[in-house]
């Protein structure tokens, strides 16, 4: 498993690569351009673009990154139906309600 993170190395955003050493990894990652070997960051980094992190996802499809795993919320449609339909049931009790007490 591969796992990317935003860094800030020698004035610049980049994309820090960690894994455990694996021959072929490093060898796809040598074909992004400017890919390079930290000793500061102890792993490769490559240009926070979105170029080279679309080549990244295509050369390691399972790459982990932060906000891969987070789902989006969703508005549930019926239970927000179902609250305007208590609303206006409701209302309308309160309508005739109101109407009987005169």
């Amino acid at each position: 498993m591969i796992k990317a993170s935003k860094i800030f190395h020698r004035d610049e955003h980049r994309i820090l690569l960690e894994f455990p050493y694996n021959t072929e990894m490093v060898e796809k990652i040598k074909t992004i351009f400017g890919a390079t070997w930290s000793k500061t960051f102890n792993g490769w980094h490559v240009a926070y673009t979105k170029e080279v992190f679309g080549k990244l996802k295509e050369l390691f499809p399972g790459i982990d990154y932060p906000g891969k795993s987070e789902e989006p919320i969703k508005a549930e449609l019926p239970i927000i139906n179902d609250i305007k339909e208590d609303n206006q049931k409701a209302r309308k009790t309160d309508i005739q309600n109101f109407q009987k007490s005169f």
